[in-house]
């Protein structure tokens, strides 16, 4: 992601977000067509103490979509840009590009990681940045991958992550 759309990004991920009721069993509110497969991403997220209190059905919407909520306004050509998932705080959702096939680790690590940033929403601390954020995101969707057998596909998501770990100078 180029560091031009920091901010964009930053302000929807710290939007005003829904109270969200408590559940102890991390459930999956209202997902029977992908129950298993998004069921394996929460039981991974709760075996590292990362699964948000409440895990919402990801929500279908077609790429252009995505590319707006993330892009507009920002002056640059959203074409060349490729985003398969995002965490809108201020409504609670994870809207996935129309395309997923959440039966493919690779697809469903896009799941984890944005499951990740609701966690992250929950915790009572502050991050430096949101460049630490998404290091840990990304940090734990590369463990997914490995852990799903996909070695290759996780070291680049660990590269991603230290790509975006730095915060900008404060001075």
């Amino acid at each position: 992601m180029r560091r031009q759309y920091w901010s964009t990004l930053l302000a929807l991920a710290l939007a005003a977000g829904p109270s969200m009721a408590v559940t102890e069993d991390h459930g999956l509110l209202g997902c029977p067509e992908h129950a298993p497969s998004l069921h394996l991403a929460v039981i991974f997220l709760q075996g590292m103490d990362m699964a948000p209190t409440v895990v919402p059905c990801p929500k279908r919407v077609d790429d252009v979509r995505l590319e707006r909520l993330y892009f507009e306004g920002v002056g640059d050509n959203p074409e060349e840009e490729v985003v398969a998932a995002l965490f809108v705080r201020s409504t609670g959702e994870i809207l996935v590009d129309a395309e997923m096939n959440f039966e493919d680790p690779v697809d469903l690590s896009y799941f984890v990681h944005e499951l990740v940033h609701m966690r992250q929403m929950e915790a009572t601390s502050t991050a430096v940045c949101v460049g630490v954020l998404e290091a840990e995101a990304y940090a734990i969707q590369a463990v997914f991958l490995r852990d799903q057998g996909f070695p290759r596909e996780g070291l680049l998501f660990d590269l991603m992550g230290q790509l975006q770990a730095g915060c900008a100078s404060r001075y």
